[in-house]
């Protein structure tokens, strides 16, 4: 539920509620949001819940909604986002919250048959977390236009950075988490002059304290392990990685993709009848106390059509890992690509 004042300031209350008749437990959540200055993106955020949160939020299909990827979580949070000038934003939040294991809840069967080994839910003591956090956004010579109160971003050319810092501050409301945890990004997308477009991101981070070992698997750095067949995005995931990895110390990753967008099929008589389109990528990361080193590429045929109003893109992709065996499921796979009206470009 939203409501928008005269001079474009909102006030938004959202929240739901659920109930489960095995277990016969009652969950939701409710939210409040104020955006109090829209010339300056100005929001403060305050949330109150008890649900089941995703330990992995980007996670393979079936590892989604196996039951081991979920933990209870009771919680609150508080939060403020503001433009400090042009580009640069800074959001602060406390998130306080008890995260216990769900291993004791009634399951039903057939998910242990889906999902398999992914299923038994992680085991763990029940604990407090209390976590301060501050992100800043910094994007470089932003355009915008200005429409009675409110500020609309048109882009920047040059890449967004991210750097993102986090302390479990112990004792604090009973809290039992003591560390504090550093990340940085940076992304693009290029619209290339004939040549197509190129979007990519890239990231380091890490966790710092006296006795990492003791950081909760829930509070870890997660690596989607790919799917077979299935050509994820891209710019945020492996596709030949063999399972999904975890760490709370440092690492770095890569991504990226280029379309050409019909540049070079086009000029081959009759294959530019088939509206054939290419694209190149690759993507890698390393976390040394893994031992993991990852590196791909892949190259890929798509084809744009049309769903009603909505214009779609498949592809047929074949991976490669060079110096690595790659499991058959890796090796070729498709994907979707949809296309975003509202941002004026494709999803990768």
């Amino acid at each position: 539920m939203t409501k928008t004042f005269d001079n474009d300031q909102r006030l938004t209350l959202d929240g739901y509620v659920d109930y489960g008749f095995a277990n016969q437990d009652v969950k939701g959540e409710l939210s409040l949001n104020y955006r109090y200055d829209p010339r300056r993106f100005g929001d403060v955020e305050w949330a109150y819940g008890d649900d089941y949160m995703m330990v992995n939020t980007y996670e393979s299909i079936m590892g989604t909604f196996a039951r081991g990827n979920y933990a209870r979580r009771r919680y609150f949070t508080v939060a403020q986002r503001m433009e400090w000038f042009n580009g640069f934003y800074v959001r602060t939040s406390l998130d306080f919250s008890e995260r216990s294991s769900i291993a004791n809840l009634v399951m039903d069967t057939w998910s242990d048959d889906l999902f398999g080994a992914l299923n038994p839910p992680k085991d763990f003591p029940t604990y407090t977390v209390a976590i301060a956090g501050v992100q800043v956004l910094i994007r470089p010579f932003q355009r915008y236009i200005f429409k009675r109160n409110r500020k609309f971003i048109l882009g920047s050319d040059y890449p967004d950075i991210e750097i993102d810092y986090r302390w479990g501050i112990p004792g604090l409301f009973g809290s039992n988490v003591d560390y504090h945890q550093l990340r940085i990004e940076s992304r693009d997308f290029i619209q290339w002059p004939r040549l197509g477009y190129s979007e990519w991101s890239a990231g380091a981070g890490s966790f710092f304290g006296a006795n990492l070992d003791s950081i909760r698997f829930i509070e870890h750095k997660f690596f989607r392990g790919s799917d077979q067949r299935l050509f994820s995005m891209p710019t945020a995931s492996f596709q030949a990685l063999d399972s999904t990895y975890h760490t709370a110390r440092a690492y770095v990753e890569l991504y990226g993709i280029h379309h050409f967008q019909g540049a070079f099929l086009e000029r081959i008589p009759w294959v530019n009848r088939l509206n054939l389109e290419t694209a190149v990528g690759g993507s890698a990361v390393v976390i040394p106390s893994l031992g993991l080193q990852h590196v791909e590429t892949f190259v890929g045929l798509e084809r744009v059509f049309r769903i009603d109003n909505q214009l779609m893109k498949w592809g047929i992709y074949r991976v490669f890992t060079p110096g690595q065996t790659i499991g058959s499921g890796f090796q070729w796979k498709a994907g979707i690509n949809i296309y975003d009206s509202y941002r004026g470009r494709w999803l990768y």
